[in-house]
């Protein structure tokens, strides 16, 4: 997993709980100040404000959806890669290896790959949701 994935996708993260806590908040502030809004006539100039919220959230939420589309589509890249190496060798190797072997080999490509791009997509994840955590390294350089 590439340094420039994981800073992306946690401040792409970051962003998005950012916003989303405006939103939530902005929310919170109108139902509370429903009888004062409606006694100023101000609900239109409340729900355009809670659109423009909205519409920044959905954005930053998009962009993590595409950081992590892209490390996917990346995966699969590197997977398929893999995948065709072993190939292109078993074809070099026709000759003097055994085809169920080959096979063998080819099966376990495709599962450790799929299972290594769930892994970091897992990892990925888990470093995006702990955006409001200190990073350790950051914690051990003050002492």
């Amino acid at each position: 997993m590439s340094v420039s994935y994981r800073r992306t996708s946690i401040e792409a993260k970051r962003l998005d709980s950012i916003l989303r806590t405006t939103l939530y908040a902005g929310f919170t502030e109108a139902l509370n100040g429903l009888g004062t809004i409606r006694a100023y006539r101000a609900e239109t100039r409340f729900v355009r404000e809670s659109e423009k919220r909205l519409d920044s959230e959905n954005r930053s939420y998009f962009l993590t959806i595409v950081v992590q589309r892209w490390l996917t589509v990346r995966m699969d890249l590197l997977s398929n890669l893999l995948v065709l190496g072993i190939g292109l060798v078993a074809v070099g190797l026709r000759d003097s290896t055994n085809p169920a072997k080959i096979g063998i080999v080819l099966t376990y490509t495709l599962s450790v790959t799929q299972v290594m791009g769930q892994t970091i997509t897992m990892l990925a994840q888990v470093e995006q949701n702990m955006n409001t955590c200190v990073p350790i390294t950051r914690f051990f350089d003050h002492y």
